[in-house]
């Protein structure tokens, strides 16, 4: 679980709790592309779920739009590449669809 950023910690737990996905924050970087207090912002997150990891980034309205944005893209990318590496099964593990996938 994220711990020390309020709105990502926030939806990991939201996600866990509404929705039983447990995935853990690895690296998580925000930064303002803007200044002032309207300030448009970009934000890139690695996650883990189970043993796939996806990284995304988000361009948003503000830091914390652009923060849940680029989390929940790329847990939605762990999804896909966990469950493809649940389908190959025993199969060789390789690159999928751009990310590694992990057993």
């Amino acid at each position: 679980m994220a711990r020390g950023h309020g709105v990502v910690e926030a939806l990991m737990d939201a996600l866990a709790r509404g929705r039983g996905v447990r995935a853990e924050v690895e690296q998580f970087d925000q930064h303002a592309l803007t200044a002032g207090t309207e300030a448009k912002a970009i934000a890139c997150v690695r996650v883990r779920l189970g043993e796939a990891t996806a990284t995304a980034v988000a361009f948003g309205e503000d830091t914390a739009e652009a923060t849940l944005q680029a989390v929940l893209s790329a847990v939605g990318k762990a999804r896909d590449i966990d469950a493809a590496a649940h389908f190959l099964g025993d199969r060789p593990k390789g690159r999928l669809g751009g990310f590694v996938a992990k057993k």
